[in-house]
């Protein structure tokens, strides 16, 4: 029973360490309502993950087969061996149709010490794919707290659409363009999460 509970420390300990204080990615706010605001942001490196999950699974489950490869990627499992330090939002897209929907998860790798994917140790796990994204534009974003439940998030976009679109504010049409930003750990109390939606405004 006593190993069980320093089992238990060590892990609360190491996950504290790991999403204590983590790096964000700094952009400018071009626009701020009391529903979203216009971000501008720059280029960023991405270490993605590409899964799929069955159409009627809710947004809010199997977010581990996103998760994980990626968690073992900066705990070290790369050619280098080398722990890179955890970073927020975790960055979710998804593509629908057909008979399966694809989820693309991906943590943004720390922009204070990388800025080319040179720099970056190789994933040993290929589902794990070190990515440059053309992040240098507008997204609109609403942010809001809770889970994030598919009808949440549906809510959510609908909300977000019809405030740009109430501004005359234009924002690209796809669903597979959105993404979903994650701020917490998994045990982040519900009402304390911080969660976003950011869709690309089209100029």
């Amino acid at each position: 029973m006593r190993s069980y509970s320093c089992y238990i420390l060590f892990l609360v300990i190491y996950a504290t360490k790991i999403f204590g204080d983590v790096e964000t990615p700094s952009y400018d706010i071009i626009t701020k309502t009391n529903i979203y605001e216009i971000r501008q942001y720059q280029k960023q490196l991405w270490a993605r993950n590409t899964y799929h999950v069955s159409p009627n699974t809710d947004f809010f489950q199997d977010t581990a087969k996103g998760f994980q490869p990626l968690f073992q990627y900066i705990s070290g499992l790369n050619e280098k061996q080398q722990k890179i330090a955890m970073t927020a939002p975790v960055v979710t897209k998804q593509n629908t149709g057909g008979n399966h929907v694809e989820r693309h998860m991906a943590f943004i790798m720390s922009p204070s010490i990388f800025t080319s994917l040179n720099q970056l140790p190789q994933p040993i796990d290929q589902r794990v794919k070190l990515i440059e994204v053309d992040n240098d534009q507008r997204l609109a974003c609403i942010r809001f707290s809770g889970n994030m439940y598919s009808d949440t998030i549906a809510q959510k976009e609908q909300e977000l659409r019809k405030a740009v679109e109430q501004d005359g504010v234009k924002v690209e049409p796809k669903k597979d363009q959105i993404q979903y930003f994650d701020y917490n750990p998994p045990w982040t109390l519900a009402q304390e999460r911080r969660n976003e939606i950011c869709i690309i405004v089209v100029t």
